[in-house]
């Protein structure tokens, strides 16, 4: 997008940080700031990366955009953060286009994608190689592990759900995501295996009759919560203050989601 990328001295990416850290910087939702975008957008590179080695080909212009979609999908929760913020998600990124010469389908496209991403039913459906899927499972994957052991539990408190009722709401909704990823992406079976034991690490602690104490799952939503209420800017500050903790379960927990937040186990 050779456009884009002249139309300001700064590169997209600062661009992007900037334009996100200017409508998100004053919001308390270390589940879905700028550190989550910034994993999502490494997980859809590395999903493209995956495509391309299976014989999809991508133009300059769609890796330009997708970078913008994953830098913006989940923006519009600084105005709504229920599971339509999609819609202001959409407007916030068409306000970041606005002046840039973008072809109208890439646009589109881009805008489509945001807009559409967190339908968790998946009634939009598009092809593996489409913006909207790519952003859609690599959003996902960011709902597996450990860190999204915490990104539910702090979505849905902050929704205003009953702590004992967030298992039975995340179960569904993680396996959801799930099917959808290897009903997609079937044919990558090195990209499924990856990420298949981080959704179980995440399906496991929500389910009742799993590995994880409800001890353990209490303690974490009662940290979640204690967090939220001091408005603490990211995880991996958070997962710092606990790595040590005197509970053996509890300070192992916060080590995995610390060491996880590093990525480097699972990006490839």
């Amino acid at each position: 997008m050779k456009q884009l990328r002249q139309s300001s001295p700064e590169g997209l990416g600062e661009k992007l940080i900037r334009f996100f850290n200017e409508r998100f910087g004053s919001v308390s939702l270390p589940s879905h700031n700028l550190e989550h975008h910034l994993r999502v957008l490494a997980h859809a590179m590395g999903i493209a990366g995956h495509l391309r080695n299976a014989g999809f080909c991508f133009s300059d212009d769609f890796i330009a955009g997708l970078q913008i979609a994953c830098m913006t999908h989940d923006i519009g929760m600084a105005l709504d953060n229920s599971h339509s913020h999609g819609k202001a998600g959409m407007e916030m990124a068409a306000e970041f286009m606005a002046g840039m010469e973008i072809p109208a389908d890439l646009r589109e496209e881009i805008l489509g994608a945001v807009e559409n991403h967190d339908r968790k039913d998946y009634s939009v459906s598009s092809p593996p190689d489409s913006m909207l899927t790519i952003l859609s499972v690599a959003d996902d994957l960011d709902a597996f592990g450990y860190i999204g052991i915490y990104r539910y539990i702090e979505i849905y408190l902050k929704r205003g759900v009953d702590p004992e009722k967030i298992s039975d709401m995340v179960r569904p909704n993680l396996t959801s995501r799930y099917q959808h990823m290897t009903r997609v992406y079937g044919f990558l079976p090195g990209f499924i295996g990856r990420h298949t034991p981080r959704y179980e690490t995440a399906s496991d602690f929500f389910n009742p009759e799993g590995p994880f104490s409800y001890a353990l799952r209490k303690r974490v939503m009662k940290i979640t919560e204690d967090e939220m209420k001091n408005k603490h800017a990211d995880i991996p500050s958070i997962s710092a203050r606990y790595r040590n903790e005197e509970e053996a379960e509890v300070a192992s927990f916060f080590n995995k989601l610390h060491r996880e937040l590093m990525m480097a186990e699972f990006l490839l």
